[in-house]
């Protein structure tokens, strides 16, 4: 099977990782598999990956939409090139994850695939298909009318511009009207569920491939005796809002007369005065962040929504139970018996929740074996590979 997966970027950020690890698994099981990407650095050389779109372009194509609040209608030549990679290739399957980063003009490359017929599949990682382009909508509802008069246009989709998003709604949903050969593959029963309750896409057969992680690395590697418990906190970046870092300092606050500590990794911006918390800086390396994963008691989210969550999967192969708000999807793909979840910002709820938690027997070898079976990338990539041939 000749197969093309299209993503914003390759080998890195959580749907960069993934599209690498499907693209290694495609090509290692017999299949003639390449990447289109459009932002970051090129990989080192590797087979059949192609990079579409130069950087400069595509953050003046960033600026633009903050003024014009057109975040996913630019980027024509970067698209010709996607249409013609295609052609050449002429795959069996295009496979999109998330293509937005202004690298391609979404509206054109789906209307495209969708006039010429080509078996497509489309991983919803996000919420921006079937909204005014934001990608959380949050507690609003106005994507299943049409995104009027956006109460937070800047929030959403960085521009002031109220119209924008009905603009975008629109542009959106006309792209996908009469497109028989797409398939929507959502990577939570949560995000699944928005998708078939969407204008946009309710029409098309949705289904649900949870992500898979790499549970060669990803697995309990035992655990160093400490003389307190220990809480790990993982985050791209911990200011984000949506990520909600801050809420870990709250809570440590709220715990500091009891013997816990937390390890916080992920970039931050300022320092950061809280004697039971550490900052433990990114961590690049995949194995040790699965070691500090084993060697915490619990790991924390404090996401406000996530359509998946790469941590909780994480955390739990690696034998780690998860604490957190209730985000839409980590309760629920977490394993139940392994998860606790708690109203979006009750910090006195989330530390009886943590306390409960760490006063718990864990098996951490049952729950590991338990959540490499859930996780694994070899699963996500054979539920992909059936769902590629359901084409033919």
């Amino acid at each position: 099977m000749r197969i093309v997966q299209i993503n914003c970027v390759y080998a890195k950020g959580s749907t960069g990782r993934i599209v690498e690890t499907l693209h290694r698994y495609y090509q290692t099981h017999g299949h003639e598999s390449y990447v289109l990407y459009g932002r970051g650095e090129s990989p080192d050389v590797q087979k059949n990956i192609i990079k579409v779109s130069r950087e400069l372009p595509s953050k003046a194509r960033s600026a633009l939409s903050r003024i014009t609040g057109n975040l996913y209608g630019m980027a024509l030549m970067p698209t010709r090139r996607i249409k013609k990679s295609i052609e050449t290739i002429a795959p069996d399957v295009v496979h999109l994850h998330c293509i937005n980063g202004n690298f391609c003009n979404i509206f054109q490359l789906i209307s495209w695939l969708g006039a010429e017929e080509i078996p497509t599949v489309i991983t919803q990682h996000a919420e921006f298909l079937y909204t005014g382009n934001c990608g959380y909508a949050y507690d609003c509802e106005q994507w299943k009318t049409g995104c009027h008069h956006c109460p937070d246009p800047v929030g959403a989709i960085g521009s002031p511009r109220h119209a924008a998003t009905h603009e975008n709604w629109l542009k959106m949903k006309n792209a996908f009207e009469g497109a028989a050969q797409f398939r929507l593959v959502g990577v939570s029963d949560w995000v699944s569920e928005r998708s078939r309750q969407s204008a946009i896409l309710g029409a098309y057969p949705c289904l649900t491939v949870l992500n898979g992680l790499d549970t060669s690395v990803f697995h309990f590697r035992g655990k160093d005796k400490k003389a307190c418990s220990e809480v790990i906190y993982v985050t791209p970046y911990f200011e984000d809002e949506n990520k909600g870092g801050l809420w870990l300092l709250e809570l440590a606050k709220e715990t500091h007369n009891q013997p816990i500590h937390y390890s916080v990794v992920g970039r931050t911006e300022k320092e950061y005065a809280a004697d039971n918390v550490t900052f433990e800086g990114v961590v690049n390396d995949p194995a040790r962040l699965a070691k500090l994963y084993s060697n915490a008691d619990v790991c924390l989210l404090t996401s406000r929504r996530e359509t998946f969550s790469m941590v909780t999967a994480e955390a739990l192969c690696c034998g780690t139970p998860v604490v957190g708000f209730r985000a839409g999807a980590p309760e629920q793909i977490c394993i139940p018996e392994y998860g606790s979840f708690v109203p979006y910002g009750d910090i006195h709820a989330l530390k009886t929740a943590l306390v409960d938690m760490l006063k718990r027997e864990v098996d951490r070898q049952r729950l590991s074996d338990t959540a490499k079976s859930k996780y694994s990338s070899e699963r996500m990539a054979k539920e992909y590979i059936g769902i590629y041939e359901a084409f033919a």
